[in-house]
């Protein structure tokens, strides 16, 4: 069994993600209270949880139904939401993985645009939210918000 742990919030919840399923399907996961909860996909073998924040939301990236491509994911309130299904179908763009989200709710990540090109994204809420309440988020909208140019991010 592999287990990676990737971040930390300040409730002592963890996320990361194992082959906690028994077999080699890859998924994430979010300890908190002495339980490792699996948290699934999006359809497809591979999820990865990459970060929380402190209201237990968790981000990362989920291979989809049927298909290798990989799609960012905020899971709250014990639902994982694929991104791309929050954003406008017609803004070119597929988010691929969340990497941080914080209190606000905003969730950076990378995606592909619509020229083919991978480049980091932030999504906002369009009404600020409480930090537990996903169903603004929902209700609201999310707006994107694309970093351009070549500027690397360092951690």
């Amino acid at each position: 069994m592999h287990i990676a742990g990737r971040l930390l919030n300040n409730s002592g919840q963890v996320v990361g993600y194992s082959q906690i399923t028994g077999n080699t399907a890859i998924h994430p996961f979010l300890y908190s209270g002495g339980v490792m909860k699996d948290l699934g996909t999006l359809g497809g073998s591979a999820s990865y949880a990459f970060g929380i924040n402190n209201s237990g939301q968790v981000v990362g990236g989920s291979r989809i139904t049927g298909n290798t491509a990989y799609h960012a994911f905020l899971y709250s309130s014990g639902v994982m939401t694929d991104l791309n299904n929050l954003i406008s179908s017609s803004s070119g763009w597929t988010l691929n993985s969340a990497n941080a989200i914080n209190t606000y709710g905003d969730i950076v990540g990378s995606g592909t645009n619509a020229a083919g090109q991978t480049e980091a994204f932030l999504l906002t809420p369009t009404v600020a939210p409480e930090p537990t309440t996903l169903a603004l988020l929902a209700v609201g909208g999310l707006g994107l918000l694309i970093r351009r140019g070549r500027n690397q991010i360092s951690g």
